[in-house]
């Protein structure tokens, strides 16, 4: 069983957008 690394990418851009916000 192999997850998808959509997922990943998914998590990396949120928390790189949340971190330019929250700058």
């Amino acid at each position: 069983m192999q997850l998808p690394i959509i997922d990943w990418s998914i998590i990396l851009i949120y928390l790189v957008f949340s971190l330019f916000l929250g700058v």
